[in-house]
């Protein structure tokens, strides 16, 4: 008798044993491997059932696994790109406001303040605009990804694609996109603070 449990073993197998062979190969190969070794006797309509579903998988899954690797490469290159950028608008207002104050600097100069205190303050408003800049994002995510995770009962379109529980994975997404927000906010301040206020004591 044939156990649908049994089925979804075998595709967990096959999958983990496909990936051990670093995409090579022939993802059928592996599939049937695993078929023959678990399901050595089975009715004919399961048998071509299951084997209908090994062309499937075989044809489109090296197309999906593609196309996540794209998405993943590009996020990451759009997430760089966003760095950069936030540094550069960071920097450009530490540079504004160290204009600004121009004469206050130039006071604590000649009364004999050193430099890291002349630059401290500049550094954490530069860690201020980064944890404001990033309490949107961490927002979104935590309450976009708990109403999607609750929408979608937890399966991201597909039973075979199930989503991670909300807690703890939005505290550690959020913890992490804040200090991501914080050290480009320090970074960018840092950068303005040096080319600006370039003396010595």
């Amino acid at each position: 008798v044939f156990n649908f449990n049994d089925f979804f073993l075998i595709v967990a197998s096959a999958s983990l044993a496909y990936s051990v062979r670093h995409h090579k190969g022939s993802a059928l190969a592996a599939l049937n491997q695993v078929w023959c070794a678990h399901l050595p006797v089975c009715s004919t309509a399961v048998s071509s059932s299951f084997r209908s579903f090994i062309l499937w998988t075989n044809r489109h899954g090296l197309h999906l696994l593609q196309l996540f690797k794209n998405i993943r490469v590009w996020g990451s290159v759009f997430v760089g790109l966003m760095v950069l950028i936030a540094v550069f608008l960071i920097r450009n207002t530490i540079k504004m406001t160290i204009l600004v104050r121009k004469d206050e600097i130039a006071i604590m100069r000649t009364v004999g303040a050193y430099n890291w205190y002349i630059s401290l303050p500049f550094v954490l408003e530069g860690i201020f605009i980064g944890f404001w800049g990033a309490l949107g994002p961490v927002l979104i995510c935590i309450f976009g990804y708990t109403g999607l995770y609750h929408v979608m009962n937890g399966m991201f379109f597909s039973d075979m694609m199930s989503m991670l529980k909300p807690y703890p994975f939005v505290l550690c997404t959020s913890g992490g996109i804040l200090l991501i927000g914080m050290v480009v906010g320090m970074l960018g301040s840092y950068l303005a603070v040096r080319k600006y206020l370039r003396w010595t004591r």
